[in-house]
């Protein structure tokens, strides 16, 4: 790459030259102080570095998985890089994530330390970016697995579930166009009125507001490469007029909306316990425990509500959204499904999540979805506790680890034809590799509300399949208007805006969605 090549290479990294020039020296230190540790073994072959920066002018800068899934055919299964002195290794296979990440959990279960994300902007008490060591790790992981975690807990809100997705049908056939808003709002009212007993308002929400804009920021803040404050720490000293510091703009508003989604949230609940207004939820449970010690279990419960808060909503509509663009693609597949739920529930009644084992062909389309665009593609990093080997490469401590999910869904070996969308493979005497084994993560940062995203999922995808007909927007032109495959990048992934056509199956399916009082769930 040529010389000019790399100098834009940091433009895309939202870095001018001057601050580049920075970099490249501080990084050069850097480099030269590891590499005088020696090493106990060869790392991993990966991309070819350069003299003082390493392999930065290689790495990937939006949608890095499909860098790494390019890498696995010259690489193979596992891939190093060293970016500036940051150590990353990237794992492209789920035998090579399940040996390190799942069955070496007290070594693999770390985050790395995203200066960004933890120092600057103040995540790094959260569950979802701290580390496995730190004293919120182990309790709030229970707390969440308790309140979300188990089909005893999602029996307690499946209904409540149910009754949303209803609502939603409700509001989608009288607005099609806004289907993307109301599978937004539907994952914001879920997940606000589980955690918090908080009933989303009509139109806009303060709090629904307040989760977009938390997932967009953890969204960008979580993922290695964005900012380069990440490579070189020192960066963050650098005066804000300087060239090249635009990132620097962003942190003053990312931590106000940390800091309102830490506060806000529980003091609504704590003035509707002090009301005797307050609905069942996971932080009035813990409020109200007898041996509740605010001064002490304060800060560790916001840090949990705000993990279930900001982890739960994202991913779903991430996957309800992919949802209906494939049913836009694929009448075919959309028919074959609506035919089994017409078979096996009929058509006066909705599927319920007790329905789930009966409909095996939706469970396979609602499997395909998850292999076809995994939400989080490259799932969130994880990080060497310390030294460590597999397959006789050596792995330093601290060195970021990235499972490429995208990578595994794609991987011909296992899924033949991997970007065709087949539910089917799923179905039959041989089904292929279950992609929920990789999709919720692993080890010891396995996703604890998986439970809930799942049925939340399945009850979208089963009831707007009941009601509803997706199809193809005509254009002015008369021609049936085909969307574009296209997704954003960041930790967690969304289709680009697209046209789709909604409306109610037929009179039946309309009266049905109608039976259903469009308010909160008692």
């Amino acid at each position: 790459m040529a010389f000019v090549d790399q100098l834009e290479k940091l433009r895309d990294i939202s870095l001018e030259n001057p601050v580049a020039l920075a970099a490249a020296g501080i990084g050069a230190v850097v480099l030269l102080a590891w590499a005088r540790k020696g090493s106990q073994g060869p790392f991993p072959p990966g991309p070819k570095g350069h003299p003082l920066v390493g392999s930065l002018f290689s790495w990937p800068s939006h949608q890095e998985w499909l860098t790494f899934t390019k890498w696995r055919e010259e690489y193979g299964d596992i891939v190093y890089a060293n970016v500036a002195g940051t150590k990353i290794m990237v794992l492209n296979s789920p035998e090579a994530a399940k040996a390190l990440l799942d069955d070496r959990g007290a070594i693999f279960s770390d985050r790395p330390h995203l200066h960004f994300a933890n120092d600057i902007i103040g995540w790094k008490d959260s569950p979802i970016m701290c580390l496995a060591s730190h004293p919120y790790f182990k309790p709030s992981r229970r707390m969440m697995l308790s309140a979300v975690g188990s089909r005893t807990a999602l029996e307690g809100y499946v209904h409540m579930e149910e009754h949303e997705v209803h609502r939603f049908l409700n509001r989608v056939i009288d607005d099609p166009d806004k289907v993307e808003y109301y599978l937004r709002k539907l994952a914001g009212t879920i997940i606000l009125r589980v955690v918090y007993g908080y009933d989303v308002v009509p139109g806009d929400d303060e709090y629904v507001d307040l989760i977009e804009r938390v997932n967009n920021d953890l969204n960008k803040a979580a993922t290695p490469g964005n900012f380069m404050v990440d490579f070189i720490p020192a960066l963050a000293y650098v005066p804000r007029w300087f060239p090249g510091t635009g990132w620097m703009r962003a942190t003053d508003r990312m931590r106000k909306n940390l800091d309102d989604v830490l506060t806000k949230p529980i003091n609504f609940v704590k003035n509707q316990l002090a009301a005797g207004t307050a609905r069942p939820s996971f932080v009035g449970s813990e409020i109200t425990r007898p041996d509740w010690d605010e001064k002490k279990e304060q800060h560790l419960l916001a840090w949990t509500a705000e993990a279930l808060y900001t982890g739960g909503a994202d991913t779903s509509v991430s996957a309800t959204y992919t949802f209906f663009l494939l049913m836009t693609l694929y009448p075919e597949i959309q028919a074959r499904a609506q035919a089994e739920i017409d078979a096996v529930i009929g058509p006066d009644a909705l599927p319920t999540w007790a329905d789930r084992e009966r409909l095996p062909y939706v469970d396979a389309l609602i499997k395909e979805m998850m292999r076809w665009a995994p939400v989080a593609p490259q799932a969130l990093p994880h990080a060497a506790a310390e030294d460590s080997t597999y397959n006789g490469y050596f792995i330093p401590k601290n060195t970021i680890v990235i499972a490429n999910v995208y990578g595994y869904t794609r991987d011909p070996k296992v899924y033949p034809d991997p970007d065709r969308f087949d539910p089917e493979r799923f179905l039959g005497p041989n089904p292929q590799a279950d992609p929920r084994d990789f999709v919720f993560g692993f080890g010891r940062r396995v996703c604890p509300g998986r439970q809930l995203g799942e049925a939340s999922l399945y009850l979208v995808t089963s009831n707007s399949l009941a009601t509803l007909h997706v199809s193809k927007k005509i254009g002015k032109d008369g021609v049936p208007i085909t969307p574009k495959v296209e997704y954003t990048g960041g930790a967690v992934v969304y289709p680009t805006a697209f046209e789709c056509a909604i409306k109610p199956r037929n009179a039946k399916a309309e009266a049905l969605i109608r039976s259903v009082h469009d308010a909160p769930f008692p």
